[in-house]
């Protein structure tokens, strides 16, 4: 009986460490996808003047759709952009707020990290 308590106690511990690594995993995603989301943000504003003209605006809403990690809620977004000002400041607190609380979604924007990984599908995909 040592042996099997020793051996429980061992795979126990495997147990808890993978656990970490995967939650350590999930939050590393979470941070990529946040970076792209502000990056896909930012860049969008050409003329660089904080302000989102309507060719700005499309060109952001078509960003956002490409992204991987990310479920673009266009409908609200649109809705909450024509509400509000169509600044880059209230489009970068829609982030800040997922950021801040450690939130994975809100209204507009649902944080998928699980989706920037590849499936085994996807890496076969062509190679037939």
């Amino acid at each position: 009986f040592p042996d099997w308590k020793r051996q429980h106690n061992r795979a126990s511990q495997i147990l808890n460490e993978m656990t970490l690594l995967q939650h350590k995993i999930k939050e590393t995603l979470r941070r990529r996808v946040l970076e792209h989301l502000l990056t896909a943000v930012v860049n969008s504003d050409g003329d660089r003047d904080f302000q989102l003209s309507p060719t700005e605006m499309e060109i952001l809403i078509n960003r956002l759709r490409a992204l991987n990690g990310v479920q673009f809620h266009e409908r609200n977004f649109r809705a909450h952009m024509t509400e509000g000002e169509m600044s880059l400041q209230a489009v970068m607190q829609l982030i800040r707020k997922l950021m801040a609380d450690d939130d994975t979604s809100n209204d507009i924007i649902t944080l998928c990290p699980e989706d920037m990984t590849p499936t085994v599908q996807q890496k076969n995909r062509g190679k037939l």
